[in-house]
């Protein structure tokens, strides 16, 4: 498991990547702010960037993000579930309550 900010931390990458996960959990809160402002950037730029860094962990990762209530500043939600190879098995929308399935032990 890592947590946030692990994700995109050098040194911790190389200690998951060394270790063989099959899969990876990453607990996130990431709200809107000057580096990803609106939804559409997310999609557009930001989502990739998180893939690409799931991919250095060498397993099936799965991400998700805090739903923030009212007034928050962080916390817009959604899930992806990325491959070992960085594909995006998956993704569940920014501000929607749910549960994202993802079959991973075909991916793992």
């Amino acid at each position: 498991m890592l947590i946030c900010g692990d994700l995109f931390n050098r040194d911790v990458l190389r200690q998951c990547r060394a270790g063989r996960p099959d899969v990876v959990l990453v607990p996130v809160a990431r709200g809107f702010d000057a580096d990803v402002a609106d939804e559409d950037q997310w999609h557009s730029q930001e989502q990739a960037v998180y893939a690409r860094q799931m991919r250095s962990t060498g397993a099936v990762s799965l991400l998700v993000n805090q739903l923030g209530g009212q007034g928050m500043t962080v916390g817009f939600g959604g899930a992806l579930a990325v491959a070992a190879d960085g594909t995006l098995l998956a993704a569940w929308p920014l501000h929607t309550e749910g549960l994202l399935l993802v079959d991973v032990l075909s991916h793992a």
